[in-house]
């Protein structure tokens, strides 16, 4: 009766031992000293179960952690300013189809200032050569960022068709290939949220990828 006893209770003590799922308890494992940061996030969204998606999305996120790296990048603020800039030019540009000083303005820093000004961001930005798994050093702070921003574009009219599944797919990651990695998206979103509201592009997904394309995309005119 003991070793039957033994052989029943000891292994629902070892896997009671796992709080999270296997896939998680590997990503975990693999994150060493960052494995207290993982499980904030974790803990976070695991009290109200109001949080359960959230929790679920900060899981899908964790367990794919393995499969990303890249150099870490500190970018320099100047970055966004430079991103401002260019959008109130060319939200003048498109404001004043008729009038050649805002044509040439936008127009001169596309070809000259903006290289200009992207270098000397460049040389402010830190960027470490040596890769990085992601596991190791995503802070909880940028991953707990990341799933807010993210639920708060989920009800969007060319989001809300999205099961679950392919919302973490498709607009919960932060990046998909191996691309440097920095906290914007709540930049973005305050900065377009105005913009993404209008009738004429809130209920067409392809005219608002477009739009906010022509803002994002260097070589857009």
């Amino acid at each position: 009766m003991k070793h039957l006893f033994f052989l029943c209770v000891v292994p629902l003590l070892i896997f009671s031992c796992n709080k999270y799922p296997s896939d998680i308890e590997e990503s975990l494992a693999l994150a060493g000293k960052n494995k207290l940061e993982l499980q904030k996030v974790l803990d976070h969204y695991n009290k109200k179960p109001e949080d359960s998606l959230k929790y679920k999305a900060a899981c899908f996120l964790i367990r794919n952690l393995k499969w990303h790296y890249g150099k870490r990048i500190t970018p320099s603020e100047k970055f966004w300013d430079e991103f401002l800039l260019e959008d109130s030019l060319s939200k003048e540009k498109i404001a004043n189809p008729n009038d050649s000083i805002y044509q040439n303005l936008f127009y001169k820093f596309k070809q000259n200032e903006k290289k200009k000004i992207f270098y000397a961001c460049l040389e402010e930005t830190e960027i470490k050569d040596s890769l990085f798994i992601d596991a190791n050093y995503l802070t909880s702070e940028f991953l707990i960022n990341t799933i807010e921003s993210s639920f708060k574009v989920r009800n969007l009219p060319w989001n809300k068709h999205l099961s679950f599944d392919e919302f973490c797919e498709s607009v919960l990651p932060y990046r998909f290939h191996n691309e440097p990695v920095y906290d914007i998206r709540e930049k973005l979103y305050k900065h377009f949220n105005n913009f993404a509201i209008k009738d004429s592009i809130s209920n067409d997904p392809l005219k608002a990828s477009s739009a906010f394309n022509s803002f994002l995309n260097p070589h857009c005119s």
